[in-house]
């Protein structure tokens, strides 16, 4: 009779359908002496894609007296458990090889803002090593429900911990989670909401070692019928200014989360981190950070102290018609209006024809309907007859429901187009005048 003992590292559970890896390691002259036979092998087998531990064998190839077998297991199983553990350790030290995984790394990265969300994982298929389509048994099966049998997470993935990085704090399902890298495992269950866990440790194999005390957030949300995917993926399925939706999609389920950013306020406390570096010594990164502010509609008085700064705040600070013109807008929209004026009038005794009619433009898609008719007229004044003043005059004027006026400076503008391309969008938007239609 040959004799087989089997030492459990862990709780261990297996299936047909999982697809077990194998690795040989050669037997050495403690485990021998140990065990009192010759030791030909030992297998350490694992499940790839399945959230248990592994199973080590021992065997050997001659027939042993049980009685002296139970005396030595008495007194040497906790010398051989430990031979054993260092044998594996050994072994795994001298692995230096890579070999392709069966369920491969992937990434996916997204920018919402300035917040980078980068998702690490291994991507199992539905076809097993053997060919076997196992469509209909991964769901309660392969990743079996969680209940009071199962009680370990799954690793939302294959292989090692699949890892979510965040650049900057965010809000994932409404709920604060800080910047930084989290193991993603997952609670299945059946016809219920599952639970998604973010834990900070994230250098795991799989979910073998996962402890709930490491938990930074658990979120819960309901998995839905998706179309077929062969391979398990993580995508942004929907994202805007600030926000995404993440879904893993695996067969014919998806399961998806939100993750919000406060892009604005991660925005302005990048402004004011990098505008402690080298972008502080000169006035267009101040300038940049106010137009920020003026473009979206926030933070005005903190957006007017950028203007200031880059105006005249210090070292590299120097007035321009882009950071004057910054300052006035951003005046007019704190109805701080004399001020406002002032500051145009100083903008535009150093802007060229391009920059006024570009600043006029922007007054229009503000709404500053009444100041870009201003901009307009007094481009005309500085630039008598240059183009493309008339092309100004007309939209200031459309935008102000003058369209006889704007007629009048759209045939003018017309008549100076440098090249096709201008006379044809005139030709266009004189149409349009007349139909009572504004052009901008």
């Amino acid at each position: 009779m040959y004799a087989c003992e089997r030492f459990y590292a862990s709780y261990v559970r297996h299936s047909a359908q999982y697809g077990y890896m194998s690795m040989h390691v050669a037997s050495t002259s403690g485990i021998r002496w140990c065990m009192g036979v010759a030791v030909e092998q030992i297998w350490l087998l694992f499940a790839s894609e399945a959230p248990y531990t592994h199973v080590l064998v021992i065997t050997t190839d001659k027939p042993i007296d049980h009685q002296k077998l139970y005396t030595m297991k008495t007194l040497y199983k906790p010398l051989l458990a430990v031979a054993c553990f260092l044998l594996i350790c050994g072994a795994a030290q001298a692995q230096s090889l890579k070999a392709p995984n069966a369920s491969q790394k992937a990434m996916v990265m997204q920018t919402i803002g300035l917040t980078e969300i980068t998702i690490e994982y291994s991507s199992p298929s539905v076809v097993d090593g053997q060919g076997r389509d196992r469509t209909g048994t991964i769901w309660g099966g392969l990743v079996p429900w969680n209940d009071e049998n199962q009680q370990l997470p799954w690793r939302a993935g294959a292989n090692e911990n699949t890892v979510i990085t965040f650049s900057t704090d965010v809000e994932v399902e409404g709920k604060a989670l800080a910047a930084g890298s989290y193991g993603v495992h997952i609670l299945t269950r059946e016809n219920e909401p599952w639970t998604v866990i973010f834990s900070h440790n994230t250098s795991s194999w799989g979910s073998f070692f996962y402890r709930p005390e490491e938990d930074a957030l658990r979120i819960e949300v309901s998995p839905e019928e998706a179309a077929f995917h062969k391979y398990l993926t993580y995508e942004f399925t929907d994202r805007d200014a600030d926000k995404a939706e993440i879904s893993l999609l695996w067969e014919n389920l998806q399961l998806s989360f939100d993750v919000g950013v406060d892009v604005h306020a991660i925005a302005l406390a990048s402004f004011d981190d990098e505008l402690r570096g080298v972008a502080a010594f000169s006035w267009q990164g101040w300038n940049q950070a106010a137009n920020y502010c003026l473009s979206n509609t926030i933070e005005l008085e903190k957006g007017l102290a950028y203007a200031e700064r880059s105006i005249a705040g210090g070292f590299g600070a120097q007035p321009t018609f882009q950071n004057t013109s910054t300052k006035a807008m951003l005046l007019y929209r704190l109805d701080r209006e004399e001020e406002a004026k002032a500051s145009f009038a100083q903008a535009m005794e150093m802007g060229s024809v391009f920059e006024l009619h570009q600043m006029g433009r922007q007054l229009i898609a503000m709404g500053e309907k009444e100041l870009a008719v201003d901009t307009f007229e007094k481009n005309a004044e500085l630039h008598p007859d240059t183009w493309p003043v008339n092309v100004g005059l007309a939209r200031g004027y459309s935008a102000a429901g003058n369209y006889k006026k704007a007629i009048k400076h759209a045939e003018l503008a017309l008549a100076k187009a440098p090249n096709d391309l201008n006379r044809n969008n005139l030709k266009s938007m004189i149409e349009q005048l007349k139909n009572n239609q504004d052009i901008n």
